[in-house]
C-alpha cells in the first residue's frame, strides 16, 4: 500500500470517527444510563470464547462525605458545563448493574474515587482511551472502573455521552492446547468498533497482524491494566510487535473505513522474540545505575522534540536517565503527546530510540510527523501533564529587571546592561502561588557563537515566594557571565522549553533549553519537600 493512499485512508477513518462522536453527542441523552450495546457476531468461526466481563466487588461507601454531582466534568478543576442539574448531596457512593462493559474517553476527563465531582481525582482518561466498567452509578451518570496504571482499586468517570461512549463488548482470543498462535477470520460494518481481548504474562513477545482488503480495517492495543495505548487506531500499520512489560489483558479494538469489511487477525505471543534468541527485557527487577528499576510494566518516556533527544522518564515511581530507558522502549512504537508552553498541541508517534551519531551516544528518538516541533516536548502520559496554565509577563516589571541586574553583579558586573527575553508565571507545586521564571541574555555575537564582549551574559531565573512566610528566594537554571572579553568561547543561550507534569504526580516539572553553536542540551528540574533538584539531562555539544 503506497504512502498516498494509506495517508488518504487514515484521513478517512479519521474523518469518520469524529463524525460518529458529533452524532453521538447530538443524539444521546447527557445523563442516565446508555443502552446496552450488542456483541458484534463474526460472520465465520473465529478462535474465540464467549465474551466475559472483569468482575470486581461493587464499591458502596466512599472514603470521604464529599458533596456529589450528576454534571458532567470537563478535565479541570472547576466544571465548565453550567447546563446541567445543580448538585445534591450524597453520602455513600452507590453502585448498580450495567451492561456496559467498557467505555472510550472522547475528551480528556479526570477519574474520581466516588460518582461525583466533590471526590477526588485519582486519575486520567485520554481521548480514545478505553476502560473495563464494573458498574454505574445508581442515577446512571457514572461508570465504575477498573483504575488503569493502578492508581486505585476502583474508580468513576462520568457518563456524559458529551464525555464518554459505551464499546462494544470483547470476545476473548483463547490458543488451542500448546498452541502459541491463533488466526481469527470475521466481518465487520463500517459503522461498528470490533473488540477482542487477550492476555500477555510479563516478558511474553506479542505480534499482531491484521489482514483486509486495501487495509481497509484498522486496529489500536491498549492495556486494560495500565491504561496504556501501545499501538493507535490511525497510525496506518497493519503489524504491530511488543513486549508484555506486565501480566495483564491487551484490547484489541478494529475499525473499518468504508461500509463494511472482511478481516483476518494473526496473533501470537511467545515467550522470545523473533528466531531463537534469549527473551525480552522482562519485569524481573535489575539493577541500574540510576537506581533499583523494574522494567517493563507502563513507560511514560520524555522526548524534546526539536531534536528528538530522549531525556529519560519514570518507572514505578522513579526518574530513569535516557541511556537505561532507551533500553525499555526496543519493543514497539508509541503515541506521544506534544506540548508546548500553549498546551497541547497534537499527538506524533515515536519510533525506538537510535544513537545521535557517531560523535554523540545521546538516544534520539524519531517522531512522526517531524513537522516543526521547535519550543515542543513529547512526552507518553496517561494524565494531564499540563494542568496549570502558563503566563506570559510584561518584560519591563521593575521588581524583575532588579532580580536580573542583583544576579549579573554577583558574577561580577559591575554595569550589567538588563535586557530580559521573557518573563513566565506558573503555579508549579499546586500551593495557589505562582513561581516566576525569568530569561535574560545579551550575546554580542548572537546566540552560542564567538566571541564574547566584556558584560555579556546569559541567565534564566527561578523566583519562588514560600506562601507560609513570604520568604523569597531566586535561584539560576542556567548562568553564563563574561565579565571579562572572550574570542574563545562559546556562550549558551538558555530558555523554558517546557514546564509539565512529567511524572503524574501535580507538580510541575521545569524543563530548560540551552543552545550553543553545533550544541544544545536540554536539563530538567523537579521542587521537591527538599528544594530544587536536578532529574533528567540530555544533550550533545560540539
Amino acid at each position: 500500500m503506497n504512502v498516498r493512499r494509506k495517508y488518504k485512508l487514515v484521513m478517512t477513518v479519521a474523518m469518520f470517527l469524529l463524525l460518529i462522536a458529533v452524532i453521538i453527542v447530538a443524539c444521546l441523552p447527557s445523563q442516565g444510563e446508555p443502552p446496552a450495546l450488542t456483541l458484534p457476531v463474526d460472520t465465520t468461526a473465529p478462535t474465540v470464547v464467549t465474551p466475559t466481563r472483569l468482575e470486581t466487588a461493587p464499591v458502596t461507601t466512599a472514603t470521604s462525605d464529599p458533596t456529589a454531582t450528576t454534571a458532567p466534568e470537563a478535565p479541570t478543576e472547576t466544571p465548565t458545563n453550567t447546563s446541567e442539574p445543580a448538585t445534591a448531596t450524597a453520602t455513600r457512593a452507590s453502585s448498580a448493574p450495567t451492561d456496559v462493559t467498557y467505555v472510550m474517553a472522547l475528551t480528556n476527563l479526570n477519574l474520581r474515587s466516588g460518582p461525583g465531582l466533590g471526590y477526588d481525582v485519582v486519575g486520567w482518561m485520554t481521548p480514545g482511551q478505553i476502560a473495563p466498567v464494573t458498574a454505574a452509578s445508581s442515577d446512571g451518570s457514572w461508570w465504575q472502573l477498573v483504575c488503569p496504571s493502578g492508581t486505585a482499586t476502583h474508580c468513576w468517570v462520568t457518563a456524559g455521552s458529551e464525555y464518554t461512549k459505551p464499546q462494544p463488548d470483547a470476545a476473548r482470543i483463547q490458543f488451542a492446547p500448546g498452541a502459541t498462535s491463533a488466526t481469527i477470520d470475521g466481518s465487520m460494518q463500517g459503522t461498528d468498533q470490533v473488540h477482542y481481548v487477550f492476555r500477555a504474562a510479563a516478558g511474553q513477545f506479542m505480534t499482531v497482524a491484521v489482514e483486509s482488503p486495501g487495509d481497509s480495517v484498522l486496529f489500536q492495543i491498549q492495556g486494560l491494566a495500565d491504561g496504556q495505548i501501545y499501538k493507535g487506531m490511525l497510525s496506518g500499520e497493519t503489524h504491530w510487535q511488543g513486549v508484555s512489560g506486565q501480566a495483564q489483558d491487551y484490547l484489541l479494538a478494529l475499525n473499518a473505513v468504508g461500509d463494511s469489511a472482511a478481516y483476518t487477525i494473526h496473533l501470537s505471543i511467545t515467550d522470545h522474540g523473533p528466531g531463537d534468541g534469549p527473551a525480552p527485557a522482562t519485569a524481573t527487577a535489575t539493577s541500574t545505575p540510576e537506581g533499583n528499576v523494574v522494567p517493563g510494566g507502563p513507560l511514560y518516556p520524555v522526548v524534546d522534540a526539536e531534536s528528538g533527544f530522549l531525556l529519560g522518564g519514570t518507572q514505578h515511581g522513579v526518574w530513569v536517565g535516557a541511556q537505561t530507558y532507551a533500553s525499555y522502549l526496543q519493543d514497539t512504537d508509541r503515541p506521544y503527546s506534544v506540548y508546548t508552553l500553549s498546551g497541547e498541541q497534537g499527538v506524533v508517534m515515536g519510533s525506538p530510540p537510535v544513537a545521535a551519531g557517531a560523535t554523540c551516544a545521546q538516544p534520539v528518538v524519531p517522531l512522526t510527523p517531524a513537522g516543526d516541533l521547535d519550543g515542543a516536548v513529547a512526552l507518553v502520559a496517561t494524565w494531564n501533564a499540563m494542568p496549570r496554565p502558563v503566563q506570559s509577563l510584561r518584560l519591563d516589571i521593575p521588581e524583575y529587571r532588579e532580580l536580573v541586574a542583583e544576579r549579573l553583579k554577583k558574577e561580577g558586573l559591575t554595569d550589567p546592561d538588563v535586557h530580559i527575553d521573557r518573563v513566565l508565571s506558573v503555579d508549579l507545586d499546586g500551593d495557589a502561588v505562582d513561581e516566576i521564571l525569568i530569561v535574560a541574555s545579551r550575546l554580542s555575537a548572537g546566540t552560542g557563537l564567538p566571541p564574547v564582549a566584556a558584560g555579556d551574559y546569559a541567565l534564566l531565573l527561578l523566583h519562588k515566594i514560600n506562601p507560609h512566610d513570604g520568604v523569597t528566594t531566586t535561584v539560576p537554571l542556567g548562568l553564563d557571565v563574561y565579565p571579562e572579553a572572550n574570542d574563545l568561547a562559546y556562550p549558551y543561550r538558555y530558555d523554558v522549553l517546557g514546564l509539565l507534569d512529567l511524572n503524574g504526580d501535580g507538580y510541575l516539572e521545569i524543563l530548560v533549553e540551552a543552545d550553543r553553536y553545533e550544541g544544545r542540551k536540554v536539563v530538567v528540574y523537579e521542587i521537591t519537600s527538599v528544594g530544587l533538584q536536578q532529574i533528567l539531562e540530555a544533550g550533545c555539544a560540539q
